[in-house]
């Protein structure tokens, strides 16, 4: 996380949103506080004493030609927080809706690459005792692993020095499914009601659950992100029965990020992601038979080293030309290749607060790639799930698909029996 030259995964990013510009290479989070919302400049002192735990936000892009032609992370020294910590005053009263509305306008502009690439805006006036906190940052910055990290290093009670730990070699069996991971990038995925031409109109909805839910309809032998994906899968279907012009293919090809970092990476910052594609099916009479396909996809792909494959891959970026890694970004994200992203991921297991205030809401925000109208995330924290859909909200019944999520999940759980042991819970990114 230091400055120096780009990773190839870092690059891909940023040639990925210079060939598209209609796409902005962002991630974030909505971070909804339970009290008072505090005056702005109390937020960017927290923010202030915090920077030196996060290395990754006090770096520039070079500029000039070096930005086209070989990019670089370059010190920037004390941020301007004036420019970087903002706060947004909204219609007393306006609650969820008045929250909703500045997020997606938040999502539609564009941060500066000029400046350290992130920004925390402080959102109020919409709830007397609720405010929310919006963090911005480019995918080239880090991954979505890294994102609640650094959310729970600028919202934990007791902040800790960081250590980087050295990057490992690439796990075992991987050279198994290299040649599956390569037939996955060359076998096309069907035309999808969720790809097409983007309006310009960026937006998030979202909705949560409780983590024990989810832990029921896995009963045993499927994890909490087979149960994700096939709710996820249910929704889908719903939803193309009541908004969609055309019928869904059989199946939908969800690419899912899966992180690499060892169990010693644990809380290490940067782009260490790498990602496998997963059939959702979209035929059927229920969530139950998706769940039932979903796990033995997920099976499969573990069995024949997929994952690992794609963490070699993923591993051995920066050994490879960055012109190769910037045509694999272009390929895995090809709407003819996949539908969408489908993120799964944990959150910190500790509360999180702000001078007092306790985190109440934990939304993360996805990166939404070219001709793709959606993309999903769930996180868990501290007992609950959290799921969101980013994406255009030019398509018919967007604003929907939580409650569609909800519903399936709430199917998937009544079919199970409740067991006492806690299922292992997927890969995330």
């Amino acid at each position: 996380m230091s400055a120096g030259r780009l990773s190839p995964t870092d690059f891909s990013f940023l040639a990925y949103e210079k060939a598209h510009r209609s796409v902005a290479a962002e991630i974030g989070a909505v971070l909804v506080f339970d009290g008072v919302a505090p005056h702005v400049d109390e937020l960017r002192e927290h923010v202030g004493g915090r920077l030196s735990l996060l290395p990754g936000l006090n770096r520039v892009l070079s500029t000039g030609r070096a930005r086209l032609l070989r990019p670089r992370w370059l010190p920037a020294g004390e941020p301007d927080l004036e420019f970087h910590v903002r706060e947004r005053v909204l219609a007393r009263g306006s609650g969820e809706v008045g929250l909703r509305g500045a997020v997606d306008d938040l999502l539609t502009a564009r941060l500066d690459h000029d400046r350290p690439m992130w920004e925390l805006w402080l959102l109020r006036g919409h709830c007397a005792d609720r405010f929310a906190v919006v963090y911005k940052v480019h995918h080239s910055v880090h991954d979505g692993v890294a994102l609640t990290e650094v959310v729970r290093r600028l919202f934990t009670e007791a902040p800790e020095r960081p250590v980087d730990p050295p990057r490992t070699n690439a796990p075992r069996g991987a050279a198994r499914g290299l040649l599956s991971v390569g037939a996955d990038l060359f076998r096309p995925a069907r035309r999808s009601p969720l790809t097409g031409r983007h309006s310009g109109r960026r937006g998030l909805v979202w909705g949560s659950a409780p983590l024990d839910l989810l832990r029921t309809a896995a009963g045993t032998g499927r994890t909490v992100n087979d149960v994700f994906l096939a709710a996820l899968a249910d929704a889908l279907r719903t939803w193309a029965a009541a908004w969609a012009t055309d019928p869904p293919p059989n199946r939908l090809q969800a690419l899912v990020p899966v992180s690499i970092r060892a169990p010693h990476e644990h809380g290490s910052l940067g782009n260490r992601l790498a990602a496998v594609r997963i059939p959702l099916p979209m035929t059927g009479s229920g969530p139950a038979r998706a769940l039932d396909e979903i796990a033995r996809d997920t099976a499969r792909a573990k069995d024949h080293g997929r994952a690992a494959a794609a963490a070699l891959v993923a591993g051995s970026a920066h050994a490879l030309p960055a012109a190769f890694v910037r045509g694999m970004g272009e390929l895995s994200w090809n709407p003819h290749v996949v539908n969408l992203i489908a993120s799964n991921m944990r959150g910190p297991d500790e509360p999180l607060s702000l001078a007092g205030r306790p985190l109440a809401e934990f939304v993360v925000v996805n990166f939404t790639p070219a001709d793709h109208l959606v993309s999903v995330t769930l996180l868990s924290h501290l007992g609950r799930v959290f799921v969101a859909f980013a994406g255009d909200t030019a398509l018919p019944g967007f604003a929907e698909l939580p409650d569609r999520w909800r519903a399936a999940l709430d199917a998937l759980a009544q079919t199970r029996t409740p067991v006492s042991h806690t299922p292992k819970e997927g890969p995330r990114p």
